[in-house]
């Protein structure tokens, strides 16, 4: 896990721009900086998921404060309009994330000792929305006093709130916990604390400023309001805790029970492959990936596409099913993710029902039940579990591809090519994408592999069908100016689009192959696309090619240029293909390094196109994390069952 100290932490830019991301497993999502200054909107203390979607921020952040000998210290760092105030990132001496954030301070003579410092540690509790934030006096010789003003929110976590016209109500005190609901739409919080003297006067903090935000011109400035405070004695050596949670109370009795558990729990998601537990890369790609993981408000499980905040779940989800369920085995969980797709398609029957956003630049709406085959594919190859595949997946994907040849949201042509552009509100003429063909081939292929056992003649004819299909699809995507395949065709006026985008590695990485000759995509990608964080996903060739990462940095969002290293996945796949070893030590040095770069413990969603490739995009990327999890464990370690 990731260790930070000074001069790092000593300096604002710098460890201002490094973020922490925990998750409950619930849908709820705490984040910051790594000093504690909130740098964008999303970061939040606790945070839970919205009835109607998304995520509601209740308490944003904590001004913390010790007073020893009536000389006060400041723990938190904040950033308003002007000024950084207080500074306490000034007296940090380590943050790590293992096994959860932790902070050590130290100030001189806190406490009458010179080697005194104070640990604070933030543990989120997976399977309820509840934060335990613990702090130590370690050494000294007399205790001191902690205060603490929780500054709330209560609002949406992609906007902000101003005092104007927000009237935040006092909280209700006990001795043992303190219930806040300031807004009656909103969800109760209560804060349990051990016997804290409280004060009830409650105050506006205005003008913060969350510099990320500001960055890419979004809303960027927030009042937040606090209630009140908790003063609370750290005798020497003994933790204090405070415990937030929603929509029930938690005792601080308790908290000592849930911190053993959740670290119990922890170092197990860390250890899934038994033979490889010193492999530290490996531990943190799987602690990454398992805190995307959670249960729905219907139950059923989700993957996160980004943290601290991401779009496009169904998509993102997809692909990285086969690097977070399937590389931990944890089957019955891929089981009931694949049971919500195929009622979800049941009850929508159409692409733009069953995905209602796009990656603008990189996929498109009928994409994203295809990529559902893919990951049928790979629980069977992983599982064999053929009895749920054959009762369940089989008759779902024979019923997405039958609507594939039908004419609906997308046509197809006489050689049972997919054409696009028939959604409602489709805002583009119809062609026929390389992408979306490439897996429509893989779709046929897969259904003929899993069928063979149990139906060959459907097998038989599922096989015919791809065949004719791959077959016209070389004629018609072969391009005249360079080597590879056409990024899109357009049938009226028969026009070739031979712009190079990352969608050329579908021809070759899937697990059924549509390029006659393979060989010529992966030069074609190696020269063109091929950085150390994945592919370019335009040709830097290109006129419209964006190197700087703003075309996904700024909104609207259109990728064009910038890197997605969910790629990697399908390139290593390609590469061994030809007979190539693509786990090589060179391959994850850069995800290695990226690791304990801007996500503390986690991989970026894009990377800027040029060099030096700078993270961009949200934190953690969940398809990327999953597919260099996938990608490792294939390549790297040779996991069996591995797809």
């Amino acid at each position: 896990m990731q260790t930070y100290r000074p001069p790092h932490l000593r300096d604002y830019q710098k460890a201002s721009a490094v973020e922490w991301v925990q998750t409950d497993g619930v849908g709820g999502v705490a984040a910051s900086s790594i000093i504690g200054a909130n740098t964008r909107k999303q970061h939040a203390v606790l945070s839970v998921p919205g009835e109607s979607g998304g995520r509601l921020v209740l308490v944003a952040n904590l001004q913390e404060a010790v007073v020893d000998l009536g000389h006060s210290y400041d723990l938190s760092t904040n950033a308003y309009f002007g000024a950084i105030h207080p500074a306490g990132y000034e007296s940090l001496e380590s943050f790590t994330t293992d096994p959860w954030p932790t902070w050590v301070y130290r100030f001189d003579g806190l406490g009458g000792s010179a080697g005194a410092t104070l640990e604070k540690q933030f543990v989120m509790i997976h399977g309820e929305h509840t934060v335990v934030v613990v702090y130590r006096l370690i050494g000294g010789d007399r205790p001191v006093s902690l205060t603490v003003r929780p500054l709330l929110a209560f609002r949406d976590h992609n906007s902000v709130v101003l005092e104007r016209g927000r009237n935040a109500s006092n909280w209700q005190a006990t001795t043992e916990f303190i219930e806040c609901n300031p807004y009656p739409d909103c969800p109760t919080l209560f804060i349990a604390h051990p016997n804290a003297k409280i004060e009830t006067v409650g105050m506006w903090y205005r003008g913060f400023i969350y510099h990320r935000d500001q960055e890419v011109h979004l809303d960027c400035i927030e009042d937040l309001y606090s209630p009140g405070s908790l003063e609370i004695s750290l005798p020497p050596n003994i933790s204090r805790c405070l415990v937030f949670s929603t929509p029930s109370p938690r005792p601080v009795e308790i908290a000592g029970e849930y911190i053993k558990n959740e670290r119990t729990r922890r170092d197990q998601a860390a250890c899934l492959a038994p033979n490889h537990q010193d492999d530290p890369f490996f531990r943190q790609l799987l602690a990454a990936a398992d805190a995307f993981v959670y249960e729905r408000l219907d139950g059923t499980p989700g993957i996160h596409p980004g943290l601290p905040w991401g779009e496009c779940e169904l998509y993102r989800g997809l692909l990285a099913f086969g690097g977070v369920f399937l590389v931990s085995r944890q089957f019955e969980t891929a089981r009931k993710y694949l049971d919500r797709l195929a009622a979800l398609w049941g009850s929508t029957q159409s692409p733009s029902g069953f995905c209602t956003r796009s990656v603008a630049g990189q996929m498109h709406i009928a994409d994203v039940p295809l990529w559902l085959f893919v990951a049928a594919w790979r629980y069977w190859k992983a599982s064999r579990d053929d009895g749920y595949v054959y009762d369940v997946l089989v008759p779902l994907l024979d019923g997405i591809a039958g609507y594939y040849m039908s004419e609906g949201e997308v046509h197809h042509t006489e050689n049972l090519l997919i054409e696009v552009g028939y959604e409602k509100g489709a805002q583009y003429q119809p062609l026929l994408p390389l992408g979306t063909n490439a897996l429509w081939f893989n779709a046929q292929m897969i259904l003929s592999d899993i069928m063979r056992q149990n139906d060959r003649r459907r097998a038989a004819d599922w096989h015919r069908s791809a065949q004719v299909m791959v077959e016209s699809l070389r004629r018609t995507f072969t391009c005249e100016r360079r080597g590879g395949l056409a990024d899109s065709v357009r049938l009226e006026g028969f026009w070739r689009d031979e712009t190079l985008h990352s969608s050329q590695i579908l021809a070759a990485g899937l697990p059924y192959a549509v390029a006659a000759e393979p060989a010529s995509v992966i030069r074609l990608v190696e020269k063109h696309l091929l950085t150390p964080f994945g592919l370019r996903t335009l040709s830097p060739e290109d006129s419209r090619y964006v190197g700087d990462g703003t075309d996904v940095k700024m909104l609207p969002k259109y990728w064009s240029g910038s890197v997605d290293a969910t790629w990697i996945g399908c390139y290593c796949d390609a590469l061994k293909r030809m007979g190539r070893f693509p786990a090589t030590p060179e391959l994850f040095a850069p995800f290695s390094a990226e690791l304990g770069r801007r996500g503390a413990g986690h991989i970026s969603g894009a990377f800027a196109g040029n060099p030096p490739h700078e993270a961009c995009d949200y934190v953690a990327s969940a398809s990327a994390v999953g597919e260099i999890l996938r990608t490792y464990a294939r390549h790297a370690l040779r996991l069996p069952d591995v797809p």
